[in-house]
């Protein structure tokens, strides 16, 4: 689908503003941004996650969320990368 800069903008509002009010709980620290070459929206967030098999439900569950919020299909690329571990804190 090819559309303006400020029509991708626009997109990119409406895809923070469904991250933010239907996947605050998932998505966390979520940011969106545009790329203009290719023309993309993306969205940038963490997910705590007790599996790899987790970590992709959570992710379907965020794109589940902005899906409705769009007039229209697209399609999704998503990576992931594991964080460190944190140490869990011991009481001294």
């Amino acid at each position: 689908m090819e559309c303006s800069r400020h029509e991708l903008e626009h997109y990119a509002l409406m895809v923070q503003e469904a991250t933010d009010e239907h996947a605050n709980g998932i998505a966390l620290g979520a940011a969106v941004r545009c790329t203009y070459d290719p023309m993309a929206v993306e969205v940038l967030f963490s997910v705590e996650a007790r599996s790899v098999a987790d970590v992709h439900h959570r992710v379907a569950l965020v794109v589940g969320a902005i899906e409705p919020a769009l007039p229209f299909a697209f399609q999704t690329e998503t990576a992931t990368r594991s964080a460190e571990r944190r140490e869990e804190l011991v009481p001294v």
